[in-house]
C-alpha cells in the first residue's frame, strides 16, 4: 500500500522540477535581446514536434 504513494510524491517531485526548469528557461529567453515572442513560440512548437 505505501509503494503508490511513494511512487506518486516521487512524481510530483519530478513534475515540480520540469516546472521550475522551464521557468529558468523562460527567464534565460525574456533576458536576450533577440527573444521576441515569435523567437519563444517557435522553441515551444519545436518542443512540441518532438
Amino acid at each position: 500500500m505505501i509503494y503508490p504513494i511513494v511512487k506518486l510524491s516521487i512524481m510530483a517531485i519530478l513534475y515540480e522540477a520540469e516546472i521550475s526548469a522551464c521557468d529558468r528557461k523562460l527567464k534565460l529567453f525574456s533576458k536576450r535581446p533577440i527573444a521576441s515572442s515569435d523567437n519563444i513560440l517557435s522553441q515551444f512548437s519545436f518542443v512540441s514536434r518532438h
